[in-house]
């Protein structure tokens, strides 16, 4: 594990890690900005998707049209594309894809 970790470290230079460092900030950052009801945020699908891809270019907030339920839309630089819905219970979904 730690030869793993060695190989991904993007500047071995520095006495940190980087790629460790962005990583422990996302999961940090979805347990404290993704929690759904029990649910601790790095387990839900806004919290697994931000730990993987990151902070999104854009957030759109709308209301599905067929269903009238909350959406949320997150689009990356890299041209991904995550829309999630509300259950009415607080509960974000991915809805476009597998992940």
């Amino acid at each position: 594990l730690k030869k793993y970790w060695s190989r991904m470290d993007p500047d071995a230079d520095t006495p940190q890690n980087e790629l460790i460092n962005e990583l422990n900030f996302r999961i940090k950052f979805s347990s404290s900005n993704f929690k759904e009801l029990k649910t601790d945020g790095w387990k839900t699908d806004r919290g697994r998707i931000y730990i993987v891809y990151g902070q999104p270019k854009s957030i759109s907030n709308e209301q599905n049209p067929q269903t009238f339920v909350k959406r949320e839309t997150w689009v990356y630089p890299s041209g991904d594309v995550f829309v999630f819905e509300d259950n009415s219970f607080g509960r974000y979904y991915l809805i476009n894809g597998i992940f």
